[in-house]
């Protein structure tokens, strides 16, 4: 049996194909050589489309900034609820710390590029984003361990908090950090993550 795709249906595809190229470029250059440093004629050129074309995706730099969060957001959101909690709870715990330090390494640089910008009217929109995105980890976490814990959201917070923290000074200690140096953060996080769960049993 033959499936026809209608001339519409094509035309979307290769639409939504040209603007994920255009974001996973943005977010390279954002990484690399900074938000505030980066512009659209920039972008375009890496995508070899055509400015008046790009515009034709992205109005303003303003509304790239917002695709290119939501989609790192997307894919870390992704990864946890694609991660399987066993019924061993340490364990899954000390997988969630391998999950989220894959995704920290791969985007340390926009982490930090995007610390040093002011986002204007996208500010706010941001800051919810974080805001959301920090509510379902919270979720994720309480649910992973509420069968030994007797209040899993106070401890999930806790435990989210105490990640984030150490991350903060990994990246104000280490601008350009190493494999090694990741490594290291990993395995501290894990020995974090063991003594919490001790003290939450």
């Amino acid at each position: 049996m033959n499936i026809s795709i209608s001339p519409e249906n094509d035309k979307l595809k290769q639409e939504e194909e040209i603007k994920a190229r255009i974001i996973a470029a943005a977010i390279k250059r954002f990484s690399y050589f900074g938000i505030q440093k980066t512009t659209l004629a920039e972008i375009a050129d890496d995508t070899s489309i055509p400015r008046h074309s790009l515009n034709d995706f992205f109005a303003d730099k303003g509304s790239l900034i917002k695709a290119a969060e939501e989609t790192v957001v997307k894919e870390y959101l992704d990864k946890i609820r694609q991660f399987s909690a066993s019924d061993d709870v340490l364990s899954s715990l000390l997988g969630y710390v391998d999950v989220k330090m894959s995704f920290f390494e791969k985007y340390f640089m926009l982490i930090n590029q995007k610390e040093n910008v002011h986002f204007f009217e996208w500010s706010e929109y941001i800051n919810q984003v974080v805001v959301n995105v920090r509510k379902k980890e919270v979720d994720f976490l309480s649910n992973m361990i509420k069968s030994e814990s007797a209040s899993p959201v106070f401890h999930a917070e806790i435990i989210i908090n105490t990640l984030s923290a150490v991350e903060t000074s990994f990246r104000v200690n280490n601008p350009i950090p190493s494999s090694e140096d990741f490594l290291k953060l990993n395995e501290e996080q894990k020995n974090l993550i063991t003594v919490l769960y001790k003290g939450i049993k």
